[in-house]
């Protein structure tokens, strides 16, 4: 399980526009003020900002503490996060999310990854040179976000890969939550934070995700 909200690595970074940013895009929407007062989040320490995906939840407060205990349902230790984050790194690029994909980006990086491997989550995984495993994986992972109605047949070569049925499963559960997050912030076009701004012009994003 997540250890608390602050390890949320695709929700819960902290928010502050980058100077200077003016290419970056502006939310279709205006993001709430999230204030100590009107928070939904009981836990949220005074004085942290807030992930612009976070305030948006705001807009409707029944939903902030549902989707928080979703994210910390799906970013369990069932799969290993080394493992999530290039899940949510292959969703989000198939999706052209780019405020997801430098949130994973930018964990994948922490993590010491190489730019090899981030070129190679942005293009077919078919085509990578991954183990096995992960490629099985991964290829799930993709084909969701791409093509749905391809799942059995990619859970199966998942099984075959050497998955376990809950482990296929969370991929399953895990790539879809990354699906909705992506949408989550493509509708409110969502500005990037402080810890993984991003240059939308770059045609791999994941090299530039985190650079200042």
């Amino acid at each position: 399980m997540v250890r608390d909200l602050s390890a949320m690595v695709i929700v819960c970074l902290p928010f502050t526009l980058q100077a200077g940013e003016g290419k970056m895009k502006s939310p279709t929407l205006p993001l709430p003020v999230v204030t100590a007062e009107n928070s939904q989040i009981p836990t949220w320490p005074e004085g942290r900002l807030m992930a612009n995906s976070m305030r948006a939840w705001h807009y409707n407060p029944d939903l902030v503490m549902p989707m928080i205990r979703v994210g910390e349902a799906v970013q369990n230790s069932i799969l290993d996060y080394g493992l999530q984050m290039k899940i949510a790194a292959v969703v989000s690029a198939r999706n052209g999310c780019m405020y997801c994909i430098c949130s994973s980006a930018r964990a994948l990086n922490a993590d010491g990854t190489r730019d090899t491997l981030m070129q190679q989550l942005q293009r077919p995984i078919k085509e990578s040179s991954l183990a096995t495993k992960e490629k099985a994986a991964l290829i799930l992972a993709e084909g969701i976000t791409q093509d749905p109605s391809l799942s059995g047949l990619l859970v199966e070569q998942a099984l075959e890969a050497g998955w376990n049925n809950q482990e296929v499963a969370q991929i399953i559960f895990f790539s879809a939550y990354m699906n909705m997050m992506n949408r989550i912030a493509e509708g409110f076009n969502l500005p990037p934070d402080e810890y993984h701004p991003y240059d939308p012009e770059t045609n791999l994003p994941m090299l530039r995700c985190g650079q200042q």
